[in-house]
């Protein structure tokens, strides 16, 4: 794992982790947001790093988001789904909060 990415790992799990749920990409995204606004992750970037970390496990459902853009006249929708993630119960594949190193199991 790339030392920049350890840092974004951990605060996705903290954030998991302080969720009554699941949570989505989207919300996930703008909990980063929140304590980094100028150097938060791309969607992209943060999709790529839940689906190849065993800690984060994509639930078998999706959540339809609606989008409402344009101004007076012209109003534009969209539907898209969204991923769901939560954390993984193997608690060998989870990092230490300190290091980012592997808790011995």
């Amino acid at each position: 794992m790339a030392k920049r990415n350890i840092r974004t790992i951990q605060y996705i799990e903290k954030t998991l982790r302080a969720a009554d749920g699941p949570l989505s990409t989207i919300e996930i995204h703008l909990q980063i947001c929140k304590k980094w606004p100028t150097h938060a992750p791309s969607m992209p970037r943060l999709g790529n790093l839940l689906a190849r970390h065993k800690q984060f496990v994509k639930l078998d459902y999706s959540v339809g988001v609606e989008t409402m853009q344009g101004g007076n006249s012209i109003v534009r929708k969209s539907h898209y789904n969204v991923h769901v993630w939560e954390l993984s119960e193997d608690d060998s594949t989870r990092r230490d909060e300190n290091n980012g190193e592997r808790k011995n199991a």
